[in-house]
């Protein structure tokens, strides 16, 4: 057996907010139901749905990699004023590399690398 993709089943508290988040910050919507779409962006992707629990939301942790990270940043940043429930950590040196952390709408927490 050889694993080609792992798509995770990520929350949405306000689902057209958080559609509207991660297309700002570069992905685009490859399929739309009325309660799931799917997000991608070059080879990873995600099921973003049209359902919400708080403590599902706040468990949930996703590590995305990233051509450039100083510029992927910079992305995200633009983005805190916008979305007042999403959170912008700052760039770290972590025993596993250099990364930031966003916390989405809904409160989801993505490992950028």
């Amino acid at each position: 057996m050889e694993a080609k993709a792992i798509r995770p089943f990520i929350p949405s508290k306000d689902f057209e907010v958080s559609k509207a988040f991660y297309k700002d910050l570069g992905f685009e919507i490859t399929y739309d139901s009325s309660d799931l779409v799917v997000l991608t962006n070059k080879d990873a992707s995600f099921f973003l749905q049209k359902a919400f629990s708080q403590e599902w939301a706040n468990n949930s942790m996703v590590q995305l990699f990233v051509d450039d990270l100083a510029a992927f940043f910079e992305i995200a940043n633009l983005l805190n004023d916008k979305y007042k429930d999403a959170k912008i950590k700052p760039i770290i040196e972590a025993d596993y590399g250099t990364t930031f952390q966003i916390i989405d709408p809904a409160g989801v927490c993505w490992h950028i690398m």
